[in-house]
């Protein structure tokens, strides 16, 4: 598991770069999540690209 998290430290540091903008450690925590959610969206559409698979997301209240 350490493996695979370094992995993806890696490549969020080499996409998006390795210093934090902000300032206030509150709006550190919001720009480190949001670079880990662009990642996995990346993540995503590789996935959807390579092996033309669609995923099925759940529907919240429908």
């Amino acid at each position: 598991m350490r493996s695979i998290s370094e992995t993806v430290n890696s490549m969020v540091k080499c996409r998006f770069g390795a210093t934090l903008r902000k300032k206030l450690d509150p709006r550190k925590a919001t720009e480190t999540k949001l670079k880990l959610v662009a990642h996995d969206i990346r993540r995503i559409d590789y996935i959807e690209t390579l092996y033309d698979i669609k995923p099925q997301w759940p529907r919240n209240g429908v």
